[in-house]
């Protein structure tokens, strides 16, 4: 073990070029458990997946896409023509997957209100040549409005909201636009939502009470990360409890991290 976490720290050390993203190739191709194989040639990696569908990046996607593939999909399987939501988006990394999976009659519309997230994400649809992406600096809320946001930086996906007032000192936050699920909809014309895709640090509760209108068509499925803490507990108890009173199936799973899995009652029967 003390051994392993040597090397770890070498080569956290290692500076990030074209060798240290190489050697994290043939790691994670020959030593990790996943769907795919990786590669890094000019600039960016490309991930191969076994139905020979290929997508880049120009960030690290290793550790994150297994986590996509094991976890947000357990109980739902994209299908060609599906109408995605992607909350949480960071660099794109469920965002470019679920649009190389629904083809080009399908859509995804991801939210990214961290303003360097944004510009990662942004880059990375263009390295994949993507037309059925539709990019929102947003974040998700229960209304239109600005909020104080803390951005934790290019490499990090955990920039959030500053939900507690003791924390609006720090001098590390940028205002964001946030919007409710549903006015963003009627802005862009969609009635129907096949899945939905949250990972918004906490932000989970007031996203699905202003996704209220488009839940209660009851045609959609979702996959909610939900181990945050809110007021000293995690936010599944209350996204439970939401998602229960507009006519969903709820089951809070942990097969990485905590989500909570929605299905409409009706499509049970």
């Amino acid at each position: 073990m003390e051994e392993k976490m040597s090397l770890k720290k070498i080569f956290g050390l290692l500076p990030e070029r074209s060798i240290k993203h190489k050697i994290r190739c043939i790691y994670y191709n020959n030593f990790k458990d996943i769907d795919f194989q990786l590669s890094y040639k000019k600039g960016h990696y490309t991930v191969t997946f076994k139905d020979g569908i290929v997508i880049k990046f120009y960030n690290n996607p290793c550790g994150i896409l297994t986590e996509i593939v094991k976890e947000y999909f357990l109980k739902y399987k994209l299908k060609k023509g599906d109408i995605v939501i992607d909350a949480g988006a960071w660099f794109g990394p469920f965002a470019i997957y679920a649009a190389s999976q629904i083809g080009p009659t399908g859509k995804v519309i991801v939210f990214e209100p961290d303003p360097l997230n944004y510009i990662d994400l942004k880059n990375n649809i263009l390295l994949n040549n993507l037309n059925n992406i539709v990019a929102i600096n947003k974040g998700l809320w229960n209304t239109k409005s600005t909020l104080r946001f803390f951005s934790i930086g290019k490499y990090s996906g955990g920039s959030h909201i500053l939900f507690d007032d003791s924390l609006k000192e720090n001098k590390g936050y940028v205002e964001i636009s946030v919007v409710s699920l549903d006015e963003e909809l009627k802005l862009q014309g969609i009635s129907q939502v096949d899945f939905i895709k949250m990972d918004i640090e906490g932000a989970e509760i007031e996203a699905i009470e202003g996704s209220k209108n488009i839940l209660q068509n009851r045609n959609t499925n979702l996959a909610i990360a939900t181990y945050h803490i809110r007021n000293g507990e995690m936010t599944c108890k209350k996204v439970e409890h939401l998602l229960k009173s507009y006519g969903y199936y709820v089951e809070s799973l942990n097969p990485h991290h905590l989500t909570t899995y929605a299905t409409p009652i009706d499509s049970r029967n």
